[in-house]
């Protein structure tokens, strides 16, 4: 079936559905520089991939953190690296993003709510924490839909806060709109 051809009632759904998908097709790793796509795939897989934004870590809660620790370094071959700033736990790494296997207790939650053992935080590495601190502003303005939770303002918030700026390493805390708590810092 040729683009023009009129349809009748002989004509199949297979057919018309054959037609269509022949007349969709194209190659998205096409190098042609006259392809209107140039740029949006090709490229980028030849240059590699360079973001200034990405997951840098995910921490993890547990009553057990040196088997928890072993698991992931045994089992999927992670490397042990030592973390500056004083930060607890066990971390490790894929050479790309940490995973911190941090310890749990009720005794390390005084003063504060208490969070449950499993997942404790996520934290990114930006370009420049000024910079993201006045992008995440001006985005919240444009959309409180996606302002970030405050940290802070009550005795046992502000224990929490701190607590988590301790111990998270990073330069900057923030909360996303579901209060999933994310340390970031530009190193």
């Amino acid at each position: 079936m040729a683009a023009g051809d009129k349809l009748g009632p002989e004509t199949s759904i297979d057919k018309i559905l054959l037609a269509t998908v022949e007349q969709q097709i194209f190659d998205l790793a096409q190098k042609d520089e006259g392809d209107k796509l140039v740029g949006v795939y090709a490229e980028q897989a030849e240059s590699g991939w360079n973001q200034e934004r990405y997951l840098a870590k995910f921490a993890i809660r547990t009553m057990n953190p040196e088997k928890c620790a072993d698991f992931y370094q045994y089992v999927f071959e992670l490397k042990p690296v030592n973390r500056n700033g004083g930060a607890s736990g066990h971390h490790l790494t894929d050479g790309r993003v940490t995973l911190s296997i941090l310890p749990w207790s009720i005794s390390i939650f005084e003063n504060m709510s208490i969070k449950r053992p499993g997942p404790d935080h996520i934290g990114f590495k930006v370009e420049n924490i000024e910079a993201f601190r006045q992008h995440v502003e001006a985005t919240a303005g444009m959309n409180p839909y996606v302002a970030p939770m405050r940290l802070g303002g009550s005795k046992e918030s502000d224990a929490r806060k701190a607590f988590f700026a301790k111990e998270a390493g990073g330069k900057f805390q923030m909360a996303d709109p579901g209060g999933v708590w994310i340390d970031v810092t530009d190193e």
